[in-house]
């Protein structure tokens, strides 16, 4: 029996089904968020935190995009599916479109995170889902509401075109607003929406890497990329499947494809933003005419099936709404694939052979056992999976550590175009990674206290109303202190990786610049964040296998004076069991 016959695949019908079953479950629990009481002045907000526990006093609207979910199922015929031409369903989606048109700024705008944010990123979603209900319910909506709803939309289109996202390129955002603009001019035959949506298309392509992926804050991630795929479906679908942009998506899915591991996950910890979601809906539209979205999805949608990979079950409110649609386009797309049955194509993780992205700073690495993943731009994060269970084996995130001012450590941010080299050794089962990785300082303490929130509040209220200040302080304050900050600290990591046909060996060699005695403490983390990203941390049944935290380093008094520490440890493989 071959690789090939013992990993978990999905046949198109069994996705459909899983689909069918994860919508009619998620749809409970996202009308349980719906306000549908009709004499609320909320009535219509998924925002439960808004309406029911009154914890805040705005809404985001950025989980109104849920209001897909209620259109497919109310217009979606399919076995199980109760909400199907239901009144009270199509009642609360028109509620739900009259609360966003109520809470939509003068300027067409919607907050996402705070007061007056005038999110271009969640105007961007909203209209984009909002254009595909649009399709789905329009001739059934009162037509008082209908033109209200296009007005709204037009505003959104508007907004959308005379501002733009400014605290970073991330590339899953642009690729949003650019379909929704190009839908939106389709749907309302307004061509003057058209050039933004191109213009925006061809900077995310300017901004792709010769490797294949796309930007999403200066690096690449596996994770995110495939929401990226998913908005590049629909760009595509609106565009009538250009050459051009087919051609940049094949170059993202042949990227994804190194980045999937044996039990159906992707992506995490060694990706820029440390994501570990799989978004199936682009997949499943590019999968009619593209073998490897077709095994891509029938691999990783076998992931979320077994709880392997992370998806609508395992998210919370925020990212359940994008997660629902995506579901949402994925059983659209799969239900109008009528294509013949492919010829099977292989993942990297079923051949055997070493796969290195410069740019990026990955490289996998493949043999007749084991896949692995070295993500060089996270300071050298090792990944390894037995190719027979699926299990992750042995996890590395490299250091964290703490110096005797107060300040911490760690090697696990990204850094683009990182020192690092792979060699093949004189057989197949041989080889060696090896990064040069500095420390950078973080900030592990990253929870918004009273006083802040006190200062953020009264900021959003009064001066950053005005939007160059709001997106000065975001791409300045926020952003560039918490996610984008690149401060180094003395300290310096050489990691070695090497593979023979017995098992793992890693040499680190830490340097400290002046001696060590600046460091308080220091260990090695199987598995740990340093950034804040709000999509990264979601939980995997892998991260019961990566729990692996290092001993803390006991610095003897030489190397504490000479500033030099080198770890050598040897992970032997013997059968099922991994021994270090």
């Amino acid at each position: 029996m071959t690789l090939t016959d013992k990993i978990q695949k999905y046949s198109k019908t069994e996705r459909k089904k899983f689909y069918e079953q994860q919508l009619l479950l998620e749809m409970p629990r996202m009308l349980s968020r719906l306000c549908r009481c009709p004499l609320s002045v909320a009535s219509g907000s998924f925002d439960r935190e808004y309406w029911a526990w009154a914890t805040k006093d705005f809404a985001n609207c950025d989980e109104q995009r849920t209001l897909l979910l209620l259109a497919y199922l109310y217009k979606t015929e399919f076995p199980g599916n109760i909400y199907h031409k239901e009144t009270a369903v199509l009642q609360w989606f028109e509620a739900s479109v009259d609360f966003c048109i109520r809470n939509q700024s003068r300027h067409g705008a919607f907050d996402h995170l705070y007061k007056n944010e005038e999110s271009w990123m969640a105007t961007a979603f909203l209209l984009l889902d909002m254009c595909e209900a649009y399709n789905l319910v329009s001739n059934e909506i009162s037509p008082q509401l209908l033109e209200r709803w296009k007005e709204s939309m037009l505003k959104m289109g508007d907004f959308l075109s005379r501002n733009d996202e400014n605290h970073g390129f991330i590339s899953n955002h642009r690729a949003a607003g650019a379909a929704a603009l190009l839908g939106l001019s389709r749907l309302l035959n307004q061509d003057k929406f058209r050039p933004r949506a191109m213009h925006i298309m061809k900077e995310i392509h300017e901004h792709q890497s010769m490797e294949g992926w796309y930007d999403e804050y200066d690096g690449a991630d596996p994770g995110y990329q495939t929401l990226d795929t998913h908005y590049q479906a629909r760009f595509c679908l609106y565009a009538q499947n250009g050459p051009d942009h087919l051609a940049s998506v094949a170059k993202s899915i042949k990227f994804l494809s190194y980045f999937i591991h044996p039990a159906g996950s992707i992506g995490g910890d060694y990706g820029s933003r440390a994501c570990p979601h799989f978004f199936p809906g682009g997949f499943e539209y590019f999968a009619a005419d593209n073998p490897l979205a077709e095994k891509i999805a029938s691999v990783c949608v076998a992931g979320l099936a077994a709880g392997t990979s992370c998806g609508l079950a395992d998210a919370d409110p925020r990212n359940a709404a994008p997660m629902a649609t995506s579901y949402v386009y994925a059983h659209q797309s799969i239900s109008r694939n009528t294509s013949a049955m492919q010829e099977e194509v292989l993942l990297p993780f079923e051949k055997e052979g070493i796969f290195s992205f410069p740019d990026a700073g990955f490289a996998a690495i493949s043999n007749s056992r084991y896949y692995s993943i070295f993500g060089a731009s996270k300071g050298g994060v090792i990944k390894i999976f037995d190719k027979a269970s699926g299990k992750l084996i042995f996890s590395s995130c490299a250091y964290a550590g703490k110096m005797r001012d107060g300040k911490f450590l760690t090697t696990l941010l990204y850094s683009r175009k990182p020192s690092f080299e792979v060699e093949e050794g004189s057989d197949k089962n041989n080889f060696s990674m090896s990064v040069h990785a500095p420390f950078f300082f973080f900030k592990n303490r990253r929870l918004m206290g009273t006083l802040g929130m006190i200062a953020f509040r009264l900021f959003s209220i009064s001066v950053g109303r005005f939007r160059a200040l709001s997106d000065f302080v975001r791409k300045y304050l926020i952003i560039g202190i918490f996610l984008k900050a690149r401060i180094k600290a003395p300290a310096a990591l050489n990691r070695k990786f090497e593979f023979s046909g017995s098992g793992f060996t890693i040499e680190d060699a830490l340097t400290f610049e002046n001696g060590s005695n600046s460091i308080e403490q220091l260990s090695e983390y199987g598995h740990f964040s340093a950034v804040y990203m709000a999509s990264a941390n979601y939980f995997r049944k892998q991260d019961l296998e990566s729990t692996f935290n290092g001993k803390e380093i006991a610095f003897t008094a030489n190397e504490r004076k000479k500033g030099f520490v080198k770890l050598c440890r040897k992970i032997n493989i013997a059968g099922e069991n991994i021994q270090s």
